[in-house]
C-alpha cells in the first residue's frame, strides 16, 4: 500500500498551480508575470525537487527557456543561462534537463527572432544534461536530439526520447551512470514523447497520441482511441 499524497502540482495554461487534496484548495505558485521587460510564458514540465518546484519557461524580450524554481512565493531563475526544456528530478535530488545549447542565445517567442529560434531548434543538437550544484550543465550526450528525460524510480538510469542523427525517427533510449546511451527501439516512423519507467522496468510512453509499453526488447500498443493520450504516470508500488 502506498502512502497517499496530500498535494499535487500541475500546469494550467501559463501557470504552475498546486492543489491541496485534503482541503480541496488550489493556489497559484507562479503564473504569466508581466514586467517592464517581458512576460513569463510557455511553462512546461514542472517537477518537485528538494522542497521546491522546478520548471522551464521563456519570455517575450529575453532569451528563451531558463530553469526556474518556485516554492510558493513566486519564481526565481535557477540556471546560469537559457536554452533548457523538459526538466526532471530524481528522488535523491539530481536534476536532469534537455540542453538546447546552440539556441540558448536566441530571443524567445514574440520577438523578431522567434521564427529563427523555431527553425534552428529543429536542426541543432539537444543534449541530455545534469544540472550541477553551481547551476551549470554537465552534458551526458554529445550529438543528436534528446527529449523528455525521466528518472527510473531507483535513480540508476534515465529514459528519454532520442533522435540520432538529428532528423532521424525518434527512439526510446536510456542513459546509465557508465556514460553509455542504449537505444531500445527501432521504429521506422512516428513521434514519441514522455517515457516513464516503472519499478519493474516497464517503460510507458506516448507514440502518435496513443500509449505504448516497452519491456525486455518488446513494444506493444496499449491504447487506440480517437482521443489524444499523453503523460503516462506510474504510481509507486510501496
Amino acid at each position: 500500500m502506498w502512502q497517499t499524497a496530500s498535494e499535487l502540482a500541475y500546469l494550467n495554461g501559463e501557470a504552475v498551480e498546486e492543489i491541496d487534496l485534503q482541503r480541496n484548495r488550489t493556489r497559484t505558485l507562479t503564473s504569466m508575470t508581466k514586467t517592464r521587460q517581458n512576460w513569463l510564458i510557455s511553462i512546461e514540465t514542472v517537477t518537485w525537487c528538494d522542497g521546491s518546484y522546478y520548471f522551464t519557461g521563456g519570455g517575450v524580450g529575453r532569451t528563451f527557456n531558463w530553469i526556474y524554481r518556485s516554492s510558493g512565493r513566486g519564481a526565481e531563475g535557477f540556471s546560469q543561462r537559457s536554452g533548457y526544456k523538459h526538466v526532471t528530478c530524481s528522488r535523491d535530488g539530481r536534476i536532469a534537463v534537455i540542453d538546447m545549447i546552440e539556441t540558448s542565445g536566441l530571443i524567445g517567442f514574440g520577438s523578431s527572432s522567434g521564427n529563427d529560434f523555431r527553425e534552428r531548434e529543429k536542426s541543432e543538437p539537444h543534449l541530455l544534461a545534469l544540472i550541477q550544484p553551481d547551476g551549470e550543465p554537465l552534458q551526458l550526450t554529445q550529438t543528436g536530439q534528446a527529449a523528455w528525460p525521466s528518472w527510473s524510480p531507483d535513480g540508476e538510469l534515465l529514459v528519454f526520447v532520442y533522435s540520432e542523427p538529428i532528423g532521424a525517427v525518434p527512439q526510446l533510449a536510456t542513459y546509465v551512470a557508465s556514460r553509455r546511451v542504449t537505444v531500445l527501439t527501432a521504429f521506422t516512423e512516428g513521434e514519441l514523447a514522455t517515457p516513464v519507467l516503472s519499478d519493474d522496468g516497464t517503460v510507458a510512453f506516448v507514440r502518435d497520441e496513443d500509449i505504448w509499453l516497452y519491456r525486455n526488447g518488446e513494444v506493444w500498443q496499449l491504447t487506440e482511441t480517437e482521443s489524444a493520450e499523453s503523460a503516462p504516470t506510474w504510481p509507486p508500488t510501496n
